[in-house]
């Protein structure tokens, strides 16, 4: 894979992690005791059984301006995989068009949490957000054109604040243009 963190801190800033392969996290793994920050991210193009994009697996992860585009998981977690506990808070990201059994925006595992806020979850092929057993946190986000669904296991959020309007990206294509267009959502 591109990028492996066991029992460390690692802030990233500015980093393009794309076109690798791993049996578990594809761009980024980040295990047990990890602590890992993530700002003006780009993970595509990247596969895995389990975790395409990323996989956490006990650690934590923070995500601000990140990017999972187009990665593929074989299981669960096309663009991100959370289980073992593993807890993930991302802000202002884009999990798209990635594709895994289930999960392929995010899945979230047993014991695990995922918190999404402002975010885009669209055009991904085996659910958006998928789960068992774990914990959904989100408000202010988009999900959009999730084949499979948009939450499957998950519960969705009840409080008014997320959509499912077309996001109206420039190019969504990898590598593409992801700004959105004017009159976005």
């Amino acid at each position: 894979g591109g990028v492996c963190i066991e029992n460390g801190a690692v802030t990233m800033t500015d980093v393009t992690i794309e076109g690798n392969h791993a049996d578990q996290g594809g761009a980024l793994f980040v295990d047990l005791s990890s602590t890992v920050s993530l700002t003006r991210a780009w993970l595509s193009g990247n596969s895995a059984t389990d975790g395409g994009g990323a996989l956490v697996q006990g650690g934590s992860l923070s995500m601000v301006n990140v990017g999972l585009l187009g990665n593929t998981a074989i299981d669960s977690g096309g663009c991100l995989g959370i289980d073992e506990g593993g807890s993930v808070v991302a802000d202002w990201t884009v999990l798209a068009l990635c594709s895994a059994t289930e999960g392929a925006g995010a899945w979230v595992g047993t014991g695990s949490t995922l918190t999404l806020n402002s975010s885009i979850v669209s055009n991904n092929t085996g659910s958006g957000l998928g789960g068992l057993g774990g914990t959904f946190i989100g408000t202010y986000n988009n999900l959009y054109s999730n084949i499979g669904g948009d939450y499957v296991g998950l519960t969705e959020p009840t409080d008014g604040t997320s959509i499912a309007l077309d996001p109206m990206f420039v190019a969504p294509a990898v590598p593409g243009d992801w700004h959105l267009s004017p009159g976005s959502p």
